[in-house]
């Protein structure tokens, strides 16, 4: 949504065929109510605190701002931010991706040549044109995934076996998925199930979520989970 002359106009930055012109710092009226950009938003925020009182909040040094700030703003529009995982595949991760993306919005490398463009020309599957494997096709007698997650995503507790009134053992998640930092706490607790044993690939749940080191005691113990295989590039 962006405000032109006075008035809310609904704003689709992929639309090729209507042009927009707005006022990306705008401060406006909007039916007695003032209304701000998202950018307005964030110019006004940022200096809220001083670079000090952000880098204590962020447990490092002033002069690390300073100098990445520098250094990500020297480059036009060539610089991007890419954040996979690591930042994002716990619980604030949301908030941590808005964030990288709000400083490739700011340097204004969207969808340009050099910039952050979406690749779309990998397929995990292998089902595109010249691709020599299609996965999808090469397990004819595969199993499909049954029953309840360890991390209770897509269901709910009230509709289930296990529902013995409130509040539940651990929290369910009825409308979200891929919960990452519920999957090893879930195992430790045996909750819904026992886990007789984890394959990881491409993870690494010690270092990939805040406190991850509390979940060495779960990938530590055969109690909690008799057999773990790990495939990955860093040690789980």
């Amino acid at each position: 949504m962006a405000v032109v002359d006075g008035k809310p106009v609904a704003f689709d930055p992929n639309d090729e065929k209507t042009a927009l012109v707005a006022e990306p710092m705008a401060i406006d009226e909007v039916g007695g109510i003032q209304v701000k950009s998202s950018l307005r938003l964030l110019y006004e925020s940022a200096p809220s605190k001083t670079i000090e009182e952000w880098a204590e909040i962020c447990g490092i040094k002033p002069e690390t701002i300073v100098s990445l700030a520098r250094e990500f703003t020297s480059h036009g529009k060539r610089a991007v931010a890419d954040p996979h995982r690591g930042v994002s595949q716990h619980t604030n991760g949301f908030y941590n991706v808005l964030a990288v993306y709000s400083l490739n919005a700011l340097v204004g490398n969207f969808d340009w040549k050099g910039g952050l463009i979406k690749s779309t020309t990998y397929d995990i599957l292998g089902k595109k044109e010249g691709q020599p494997f299609d996965f999808s096709k090469l397990h004819p007698a595969k199993a499909k995934p049954f029953g309840l997650s360890v991390i209770r995503h897509g269901a709910k507790y009230e509709e289930s076996t296990l529902f013995s009134g409130y509040p539940a053992r651990r929290n369910w998640y009825t409308f979200s998925s891929d919960v990452y930092q519920e999957i090893l706490p879930s195992m430790g607790d045996a909750y819904p199930y026992a886990t007789k044993a984890l394959f990881l690939y491409m993870a690494a749940p010690t270092y990939a979520v805040p406190g991850g080191q509390t979940n060495i005691e779960v990938l530590a113990d055969p109690a909690h989970i008799p057999l773990v295989i790990a495939s990955d590039i860093v040690r789980v």
